[in-house]
């Protein structure tokens, strides 16, 4: 699952070690090792990064249902109303 994509499980293969590098606050680099769940996390959160979420991850007719589902739920809970979809602001990938 995913924050990002409230409800939806989808499970996605990762490798078991991840090894990333990148700069603290000062600049200086800095490297980070992660095994097993770490590792997975990590992962994710690079693909978040470059933009993916876990609904790439599932074929087109899932991705279109979870979307018309998400959209249903934002509706009932009064985040967005029919005004706003018609004129183009929800913005569905």
């Amino acid at each position: 699952g995913c924050l990002s994509c409230p409800g939806l499980k989808v499970p996605v293969e990762r490798g078991n070690f991840a090894e990333i590098t990148g700069l603290d606050i000062h600049g200086e680099e800095v490297t980070l090792v992660g095994e097993g769940l770490e590792a997975a996390c990590f992962q994710h959160e690079l693909d978040h990064l470059n933009g993916v979420t876990i609904t790439k991850y599932i074929s087109t007719l899932k991705r279109d249902m979870y979307r018309r589902k998400s959209l249903k739920y934002r509706k009932q809970i009064g985040r967005i109303d029919e005004q706003d979809n018609q004129q183009g602001r929800i913005h569905q990938h």
